[in-house]
């Protein structure tokens, strides 16, 4: 809500709000919160051009750095969904290719009946690791949680990067 306020009024006020413009004798700002008089709430209409242009401004400056918040959190959940994930004290890798690469593995070997004897992962300091069918299946389960968490995770965030109104609201959200 934007009100106004005189110039003299204003210096005796506190109070959580943003200053827009301050315009002849008329202090323009914007809370999300009511305030008291000698506060006066102002309609868009009834902006001076001077505000207007400032509103539109900061309006313009909270969707950029909404925009930049939220595509730095899809980047935060990528970097998340490749971490490795520990299975029989090993780590295990993660990215999007090695997740492709134990679901093709998990098909081929469910349709013939389970691995081959002697059959391994590698691992991410490059050891090998001998594995069965449960094995793989019980790699692929803790790697599709931690994608799930990741994604539950940056949803949540994202919420609130969408529902701030403040860009110090919007900086305070880290992944």
């Amino acid at each position: 809500m934007i009100y106004k306020i005189s110039t003299a009024d204003f210096q005796k006020q506190s109070g959580d709000f943003d200053l827009i413009r301050i315009v002849g004798d008329f202090v323009y700002l914007n809370s999300d919160k009511s305030l008291k008089k000698p506060f006066v709430s102002v309609s868009d209409s009834e902006l001076p051009i001077e505000c207007a242009e400032a509103v539109n401004e900061r309006e313009n400056a909270i969707i950029d750095i909404r925009n930049a918040k939220l595509k730095e959190l899809d980047e935060c959940r990528s970097v998340a969904n490749s971490q490795s994930v520990e299975y029989k004290g090993k780590k295990i890798q993660a990215t999007e290719n090695d997740q492709t690469l134990i679901i093709q593995a998990i098909t081929i070997y469910t349709a013939l009946g389970g691995t081959p004897k002697g059959y391994q992962w590698i691992c991410e300091d490059n050891s090998r690791l001998d594995v069965d069918l449960n094995d793989l299946i019980a790699i692929a389960a803790l790697i599709g949680k931690q994608v799930n968490e990741n994604y539950n995770k940056c949803r949540t965030l994202k919420d609130k990067v969408i529902q701030a109104t403040k860009i110090e609201q919007i900086n305070k959200i880290v992944w």
